[in-house]
């Protein structure tokens, strides 16, 4: 009767260690969101220099950026034509392993196509081009932001491939 009642203890007792090692596990989650929701806000309120500073804040805290953190972040650079940014964020991302996903692809493809629309500086590459070439309207400030506009493709293609790799 004592053996049984020492079995249940220990049993009660590993069941609450695990429920605290999977309680931790979900706070860190539950870190990420509330990062994320406000990196998201900082956004929405044009104030994304500041939402670039809280991701880059975020492990020296403790709480690594997730795919969502890093499309939220990087579309909203894409938006306001801060390609630096979005570079800096897919090299952080291809950093630390985190996969790329449709909103991130669906972003990119239509940040590109505003670009080719409108031409002119810092105007993106046109299908078929394969990143070579393409239009250019002349100016100093054009190549930089080409050449920075090129990098953020490469990086897609290359946190694609490694998608790839991992599915097969």
């Amino acid at each position: 009767n004592s053996n049984s009642n020492s079995n249940s203890n220990s049993n009660s007792n590993s069941n609450s260690n695990s429920n605290s090692n999977s309680n931790s596990n979900s706070n860190s989650t539950d870190y990420v969101g509330a990062f994320t929701a406000t990196i998201n806000a900082l956004c929405h309120q044009y104030r994304i220099k500041t939402a670039v500073l809280l991701f880059k804040r975020m492990d020296k805290m403790g709480c690594t950026p997730n795919v969502i953190t890093c499309g939220c972040l990087m579309h909203h650079c894409f938006k306001s034509d801060m390609v630096g940014e979005a570079v800096w964020i897919m090299e952080y991302m291809k950093e630390k392993n985190i996969p790329t996903n449709e909103f991130i692809t669906s972003s990119l493809i239509k940040t590109n196509n505003k670009k080719v629309k409108g031409g002119g500086a810092g105007a993106g590459l046109a299908v078929g081009e394969g990143g070579r070439g393409g239009r250019s309207s002349g100016g100093g400030g054009d190549k930089v932001e080409r050449k920075e506009w090129q990098r953020v493709l490469d990086l897609y293609f290359q946190l694609a491939a490694a998608n790839l790799a991992e599915e097969d």
